[in-house]
């Protein structure tokens, strides 16, 4: 196994001693050790609260889950989701692995006990058999203790989860629960007003991934849109089993409360609606001119066709497109302005540039006000 991991600063005195303790398990059993070595580092600006974290890059090899005559090839997470007998899955990708993991029970193939757990692993022996086993049944059935490197593995998977999150992440201790369908028109709401930020474009930019902005912003539930959450439920439930991920977010769909630990993958049902729904008409923007002067104050009512989060170096602002009949007129809000697409309003504010973007005329306006 290899692989390259992303960590604050502050987390690699923490991996170093976890891995310095488990290596002794790990050496014992498979002759090998696991390694880490920082290979990069930058920094990353959170725009809600201007904290600056530094973030490593680690890379991480570790030697093959083997264990004579078997080998680690899956896990099978059963805790989320027991009202609707579904698990989320987690598979080599390089195992073809039966649909019925998605939807088995807790059970152990080796004590044959079908009793609540929270996790069962999959081993494959040599000849391609396939064994679910319940972690506490691993030493009997293997003749060894594996279970520390497993934990090992769960530790790394944990650490780049966080990793991710910079502002936060699911700990074990934040494993809360919150209503699906809530969930998923916060996050449709947030991708129409702020446009889809998936994991990575976080981790690049700096900005709060969709997720993070739809759990943490408190959103009256009445102004959430619940009827489009329930239709791209509805299409995550009913949706192909292309792959593991697409079996996961069917399992996500098909619950009613979702865990803090699943929110990024919750999120992508709302990203998969809002991709399939027609787009609005297009304002036809040849016609925009310049139809004032810089310093000229402005009074008239606008039509908002475009609302888009902006960051720059001085933070993060919100980029406001309106409509005045033929031409375009743009303004950079921190929230004393906060209109929706769609809203027609009155509104005041003085002509700070005119320019042209993308060969449209566009009028600058600043202390915009809504009258």
């Amino acid at each position: 196994m290899a692989d390259i991991i992303e960590i604050p600063v502050q987390n690699f005195e923490l991996l170093q001693q976890k891995v310095a303790k488990l290596n002794k398990t790990c050496e014992r059993l498979t002759g090998k050790k696991i390694r880490i070595m920082p290979i990069g580092k930058r920094e990353i600006k959170n725009p809600t609260t201007g904290r600056i974290a530094e973030i490593l890059e680690i890379y991480v090899t570790a030697p093959d889950m083997k264990i004579p005559g078997w080998e680690f090839v899956g896990r099978v997470d059963h805790r989320t989701f027991r009202e609707t007998r579904r698990n989320v899955v987690f598979m080599n990708p390089e195992t073809k692995e039966p649909n019925t993991y998605w939807e088995t029970p807790s059970h152990c193939d080796h004590c044959e006990e079908n009793r609540r757990r929270n996790f069962t692993y999959i081993l494959r022996a040599a000849d391609g058999e396939l064994k679910q086993v319940g972690s506490s049944c691993l030493r009997d059935f293997l003749g060894y203790e594996p279970v520390k490197i497993l934990k090992l593995f769960e530790y790394l998977q944990r650490v780049t989860v966080v990793a991710k999150g910079y502002s936060r992440g699911p700990l074990p201790e934040d494993y809360l629960f919150i209503n699906t369908q809530v969930f998923v028109a916060a996050a449709i709401l947030d991708i129409q007003e702020n446009g889809w930020v998936s994991a990575g474009v976080s981790r690049e930019t700096g900005r709060l991934a969709t997720w993070e902005r739809a759990n943490d912003t408190q959103y009256d539930v009445a102004d959430l849109p619940l009827e489009a959450a329930a239709q791209a439920i509805t299409d995550a439930q009913m949706g192909p089993d292309l792959s593991s991920f697409d079996k996961n977010l069917r399992t996500i769909a098909l619950a009613t409360n979702v865990g803090h630990n699943m929110l990024p993958t919750a999120a992508v049902i709302a990203q998969k609606w809002v991709a399939k729904q027609p787009k609005p008409v297009r304002d036809d923007l040849s016609k925009s001119v310049h139809f004032a002067q810089v310093g000229d104050k402005f009074l008239g009512t606008v039509r908002v066709i475009g609302t888009k989060i902006v960051t720059s170096q001085f933070g993060e602002s919100l980029l406001v497109r309106m409509m005045q009949q033929d031409n375009l007129i743009i303004t950079f809000t921190s929230g004393k302005f906060n209109p929706k697409v769609g809203d027609v309003v009155s509104i005041s504010g003085r002509v700070k540039k005119n320019d042209t973007f993308n060969g449209v005329a566009q009028t600058q306006l600043s202390n915009v006000r809504a009258k």
